[in-house]
C-alpha cells in the first residue's frame, strides 16, 4: 500500500530556505522551529513573529447557515457580522466567524478537520439546498502574526482600521493589495489568503516587520504561546 502523501503549504520552499526544522503535523509538513523554541518565544514576546498555520481546517458555510450552526452548536455561534465565537462539538473546539449575513467561516484544529467536516455533512443530509459546506483548507494559506508589535506590522500592509478591531473579530479586507480574511484571536492576527498569493504575502509581511525585528517562528513556539492564552 502506498504511503499517505504529505501535504505542503504554499510557504514550504520559504521554510526550507530559512533552514527550518520540519515536522509532520496532521498529514502536513510544517516548520517545528527555525532556531530554538526559547529563542523564537523571546523574539515574539519582544517584538513580532510570523507563523505558518495553514494546516488548520477551514470550512465555508453559506446559505441558511446561522440556523443550521445554532442547531449543531447550542452556544458560541455569532449572530453579528464581523464577530467570532468558540463552538464545541464531538470533535473538540472550533472557531466560528460570521463573514457576512449568509456566510460563516469555521476554523478547526488540523487533526480534527476531517471529523468536523464529516459530522457537519452528516447533519446536512436532506437540507443540502439550504446550506452549502465548502472545504477551504488547501485553498487558503494561513499566516499568524503574534507579538506586541503585531498591529504596527499589519498597519503597514493594510488600510483596514485595526484600532477598531477587537479580539474575537473577523473581516474581509485587503492585505498588501490582496483579498484576505482577517481574524483576531488569542492575542494574534491571522491572515488567510488564496494559496497562490501565500509566498507573496509572507514576504510582504516580513518586509513590513523588519523595523520591528520580525522573525519567523514554528509550530512548537506557537503551541506554547496558544497554551498561555
Amino acid at each position: 500500500m502506498p504511503a499517505t502523501p504529505i501535504k505542503q503549504s504554499a510557504l514550504h520552499h520559504l521554510h526550507l530556505a530559512g533552514r527550518a526544522r520540519m515536522a509532520d503535523e496532521a498529514g502536513w509538513q510544517l516548520p517545528a522551529a527555525y532556531t530554538s523554541v526559547d529563542q523564537e518565544l523571546e523574539a515574539v514576546r519582544r517584538g513580532v513573529g510570523l507563523c505558518d498555520t495553514s494546516p488548520l481546517g477551514k470550512l465555508d458555510l453559506r446559505g441558511d447557515a446561522l440556523a443550521f450552526l445554532q442547531e449543531v452548536y447550542p452556544s458560541g455561534v455569532p449572530e453579528v457580522i464581523g464577530a467570532m465565537g468558540r463552538v464545541t462539538g464531538p470533535s473538540g473546539e472550533s472557531l466560528c466567524s460570521r463573514l457576512a449575513g449568509d456566510q460563516f467561516y469555521l476554523i478547526t484544529g488540523a487533526a480534527s478537520s476531517d471529523a468536523v467536516q464529516k459530522g457537519l455533512n452528516g447533519k446536512l443530509k436532506g437540507r443540502e439546498g439550504e446550506v452549502h459546506l465548502i472545504d477551504m483548507t488547501s485553498v487558503f494559506t494561513a499566516i499568524t502574526i503574534a507579538g506586541p508589535r503585531r498591529r504596527d506590522l499589519l498597519y503597514k500592509a493594510t488600510g483596514f482600521n485595526l484600532s477598531n478591531f477587537p479580539d474575537m473579530a473577523c473581516a474581509q479586507t485587503g492585505v498588501a493589495g490582496t483579498y484576505a480574511r482577517l481574524l483576531h484571536s488569542r492575542n494574534a492576527y491571522h491572515v488567510h489568503v488564496s494559496r497562490e498569493f501565500g509566498e507573496y504575502i509572507w514576504e510582504a509581511l516580513m518586509e513590513a516587520g523588519e523595523e520591528f525585528g520580525v522573525a519567523p517562528f514554528g509550530s512548537e513556539a506557537w503551541a506554547r504561546l496558544s497554551a498561555e492564552g
